[in-house]
């Protein structure tokens, strides 16, 4: 398995060391071959840097030296130049990647080019942001900072940061956020994205590893154990919120599935590793590189991704994240042989407001809406029927502005109020119904959406309502949209005035679908679909 991650991880370091620039003022960086040119402020270079270094001090790549000088030459001398830009925070994935390639390098460079690189790390200063991920990178950087320096005030600025990272801890150990990619800011109450709880985990272990402290590692326990239960059998690690499907997430999910295997020596986490190495492998390309999210059909660039979601950087980021995981193998002695089955075929919480629903021929993840970007309340974040999965995790933008299976209404062609974006809460919850209720607040007046989700063995029925005794219902319509695998079908129950397909699928080569319902009285809209799986 060691073995199978270091041939994977090289593959797509070669692939990126083919973009490396020869020549010029970004000699060494690695070029994203989608925007033909180095992403300076971000940290494809650094990561690489990272990746390449791990590969040479294993003896696994003899001729690439010269690159990874070149590359950690780029970032010394490109520090200053990229400091600041579209994306300035990412100055904190640049650092780690720097240093932690550093530390490697002492092994198998001379003192003097060794030197050269410290005297960038001694310069470097403290900047704060304001997010959970943020500042778990913030605590990890300042550590390495002060192991490599003796800098007390690093080690300060470790602890403050760390103690931040806490706080967005939730009561199930789930790891919130509170940026929304859609708009750029800040929002409150926190979201849940998927992605982001796994980078914050994963940052937790390496804070452990670096400062030895317990807390840390019993934190990290903990949400490494909520991951094991987000990610289903189908191997995909993040399919609601912000960084849905980004081909990072699958070597940091590798990565903390890992290192719990390595904390505890229980079997599961590895048989869940196995699980995601096995869908990296079938989105890796011939050429070594990844798509941007794991989907057969992505671009290189995905236009409703995030501004952020360069192909060279999630590329780098996730060979990064899987070389970082080696070392880990041989602290592993498992004593725990038997897998960790869940026959349960109730709707189960599995933390950050999603459930889980396990059928004979498929699985289907409902989110209470707390998830943010398009994440919507009482919808489907993901549904895979023997493996065949058709899911639209949020986008970041609105070229394409469903996910899962979102109700609004509509009055004379214009939308008066959505679910996108809002958050409900499961009320009956049982082993093939759940039942969700909102209350809505619309011009003054008072609405009720009621959503129920019947989960049969070859199909799903959706039914909504709203109703209200203040509201005028007769001018609008329910319009519902919803995404489905590849070959599956969908019927409406009457009424019904439209039937249409929106858009792909995100993740999977399913199709996003877009239905309205007519009113049923004045005071009530219907409908009702039927996913025949």
């Amino acid at each position: 398995m060691k073995q199978n991650i270091i041939n994977i991880a090289r593959k797509n370091i070669n692939y990126l060391e083919g973009h490396q620039v020869k020549n010029g003022f970004d000699k060494g960086g690695i070029k994203d071959p989608a925007l033909d040119r180095v992403i300076g402020d971000n940290y494809a270079t650094e990561e690489f840097a990272f990746g390449l270094s791990s590969l040479i001090a294993m003896g696994e790549v003899e001729d690439l030296q010269d690159s990874f000088v070149e590359a950690m030459n780029f970032h010394k001398r490109t520090t200053e130049s990229y400091s600041f830009g579209t994306h300035s925070e990412h100055y904190q994935h640049r650092r780690i990647g720097f240093i932690e390639a550093y530390n490697l390098s002492k092994e198998f460079y001379d003192e003097e080019l060794v030197n050269e690189w410290k005297s960038v790390i001694e310069s470097w200063s403290w900047k704060n942001t304001s997010n959970c991920n943020w500042y778990a990178m913030n605590a990890l950087l300042c550590y390495l900072i002060y192991s490599e320096t003796g800098q007390t005030r690093f080690q300060l600025y470790a602890w403050g940061e760390i103690a931040r990272t806490v706080k967005y801890r939730g009561s199930d150990s789930y790891f919130s956020d509170n940026f929304d990619s859609v708009d750029f800011k800040q929002v409150s109450p926190h979201y849940n994205p998927v992605a982001y709880h796994a980078y914050t985990t994963a940052l937790l272990h390496r804070y452990w590893l670096s400062s030895g402290s317990r807390v840390i590692r019993r934190i990290f326990l903990k949400s490494a154990k909520i991951l094991h239960k987000l990610i289903l059998s189908n191997g995909h690690v993040a399919y609601r919120g912000r960084s849905s499907g980004h081909i990072f997430t699958y070597g940091v999910g590798y990565y903390v599935m890992i290192a719990a295997a390595k904390e505890t020596n229980k079997c599961k986490y590895l048989d869940k590793s196995k699980e995601i190495l096995g869908t990296l492998k079938f989105y890796q390309k011939s050429d070594g590189s990844w798509p941007v999210v794991a989907n057969t059909n992505a671009y290189d660039r995905v236009d409703f991704q995030a501004p952020y979601s360069y192909h060279s950087v999630y590329n780098a980021h996730c060979s990064a994240w899987l070389l970082r995981s080696v070392p880990l193998f041989k602290s592993i002695s498992i004593d725990d042989v038997s897998k960790d089955l869940n026959t349960d075929t109730s709707a189960t919480s599995i933390g950050g407001g999603l459930y889980l629903i396990k059928k004979a021929n498929y699985e289907a993840v409902l989110s209470t809406g707390s998830g943010g970007n398009h994440d919507s309340a009482f919808s489907i974040a993901m549904l895979d029927i023997n493996g065949n999965i058709g899911v639209l995790p949020s986008p970041a933008s609105e070229n394409s502005p469903v996910s899962g299976n979102f109700c609004r209404i509509m009055r004379s062609g214009h939308q008066i109020w959505s679910s996108i974006r809002k958050k409900g809460e499961f009320g009956k919850i049982t082993d093939y119904e759940v039942i969700g209720s909102k209350s809505i607040q619309i011009a003054n007046s008072e609405l009720n959406w009621r959503r129920k989700f019947s989960f049969q063995e070859s199909e799903i029925i959706i039914s909504d309502e709203i109703s209200s005794d203040e509201f005028p219902l007769r001018e609008c319509t329910l319009q519902t949209g919803y995404s489905i695998p590849k070959d599956s079908t969908i019927s409406m129950s009457s009424p019904s005035e439209s039937f249409d397909k929106l858009s792909n699928t995100v993740l999977g080569n399913g199709s996003t679908r877009i239905t309205e319902g007519r009113r049923v009285s004045n005071r009530i809209l219907k409908t009702k679909l039927i996913l025949d799986l």
